[in-house]
């Protein structure tokens, strides 16, 4: 009891520091805790394995997510809007942390209409055994530069305009609007 207490009150404060969850201004305390070696882990997309290093070059928004968790629900229409928007700057990816078969993801991004890649997150990731540590809550998304390092955290829901200025502020003004 005592916690589940605990991870709750810390779940709120960490909210009340994210961009559109109540708070403002970014994670920084979340993004000082990752080294500045970049992130690597494995993943299924499509179908393949495939290791996150394979996707530097342009920097990467990078959404763990629940499809299950209702909040992680209501936040793709954001994620897919931001995508429509900065896609063609930046590469997007959403994992599923759940254990999930490739068929039952296909049909998730067809149901939701989703144009971004989603993947199922390795079993190294959903355990918490890779930089980006254990989740303390979903969705959670990342924004990577094109080495790889974490730049920004936010947790929750995100609106649009409030990722447009993540961007921004992590990666410069020719990101976001």
């Amino acid at each position: 009891m005592l916690r589940s207490c605990l991870f709750f009150s810390l779940a709120l404060i960490a909210m009340a520091a994210v961009p559109g969850c109540g708070g403002s201004g970014s994670n920084r305390v979340l993004t000082e805790s990752f080294s500045s070696a970049p992130v690597n882990f494995e993943l299924e997309l499509d179908g393949e394995r495939h290791v996150l290093s394979q996707w530097r070059g342009r920097p990467l928004f990078l959404v763990l997510l629940l499809t299950s968790d209702v909040t992680s629900q209501l936040y793709m229409p954001y994620v897919e809007e931001a995508f429509r928007l900065y896609g063609g700057k930046l590469r997007f990816l959403a994992l599923t942390v759940e254990s999930q078969e490739r068929p039952f993801v296909s049909v998730y991004v067809e149901s939701e209409g989703l144009h971004f890649p989603l993947g199922v997150a390795s079993l190294e990731v959903r355990e918490g055994k890779t930089a980006l540590g254990v989740l303390p809550l979903v969705p959670a998304t990342y924004i990577l530069d094109e080495r790889g390092v974490v730049k920004d955290v936010g947790l929750g829901v995100i609106a649009t305009e409030d990722i447009g200025k993540a961007l921004r502020r992590a990666l410069g003004s020719e990101y976001g609007k």
